[in-house]
């Protein structure tokens, strides 16, 4: 954020604004997010719209191992493209546009966090709290 507020200031008043602002605030917000991920899955802490807990209550714990199970695999299959968008970002040389940072330092933050959470997922097991 004080990146940004200083970016706007000095472009405003200076007319020089801050080269890369966008780019550095892009890896930081990728990697708040995505590193934050795998707590959120850890802690149970996701969102969730409790329709079923008041009307079949003796449906939930079945309802959260589904969806403990459909959390793994999609976490897998996003962790599985992830590597696979870096390894290409890597093999092609990518690099942003204006720093000239390498695209795999954009990558690691999303690989980390997501294999984190799918971790996570699996380490919690079923649900059954």
């Amino acid at each position: 954020m004080l990146l940004t507020v200083a970016d706007v200031l000095l472009r405003m008043f200076a007319g020089a604004p801050i080269r890369g602002t966008f780019e550095l605030v892009e890896l930081g917000l990728a990697a708040t997010f995505f590193l934050a991920l795998p707590m959120a899955f850890w802690r149970d802490e996701n969102i969730v719209v409790d329709t079923a807990d008041q009307r079949a209550p003796r449906l939930v714990p079945h309802l959260r191992r589904v969806a403990g199970a459909v959390s793994a695999a999609v976490l897998g299959l996003m962790t599985w493209q992830a590597l696979a968008g870096a390894r290409d970002s890597l093999a092609f040389g990518d690099v942003s546009a204006d720093l000239g940072l390498p695209q795999v330092l954009y990558w690691m933050p999303v690989i980390l966090g997501l294999a984190g959470a799918l971790a996570a997922v699996l380490l919690r097991g079923d649900g059954d709290t």
